[in-house]
């Protein structure tokens, strides 16, 4: 997979049925590993992922937004690196964003599936 990224091709994790916080509307981050998330140093960490949206309908709550989400990350080289570094399982982990240190809180990714896929790009030859 790392080949085939070093030679332009693409790689995404999928995450299906994502069960997400529903309380209020926030951006999460995404990240290989629980430590990162506690540490949230956001898109310059190389365990940082992407990010999770959580958009409600409605501040009444008459539309009810589903907890589930469906999301796919492109995956670089140094996050492929940060997800293949980790020691027994994969442990992904979101945290909201903008949370003061004290008050974040790390959320274990919960999600039915979780897929990896891999593109590999054909170059024309002229």
């Amino acid at each position: 997979m790392m080949k085939v990224v070093e030679q332009g091709g693409r790689a995404r994790l999928h995450l299906n049925d994502l069960a997400v916080p529903t309380e209020k509307s926030a951006v999460y981050r995404l990240y290989a590993t629980p430590e990162a998330a506690k540490a949230d140093e956001g898109p310059g960490s190389k365990a940082y992922l992407g990010t999770v949206p959580v958009v409600l309908n409605d501040r009444e709550r008459r539309h009810l937004s589903k907890n589930a989400r469906n999301i796919a990350v492109r995956l670089s080289t140094a996050k492929l690196e940060a997800l293949s570094g980790t020691v027994g399982p994969v442990r992904l982990a979101l945290v909201e964003r903008g949370v003061k240190p004290e008050a974040r809180k790390v959320i274990p990714v919960r999600a039915k599936d979780v897929v990896l896929s891999v593109a590999e790009m054909e170059r024309e030859e002229r």
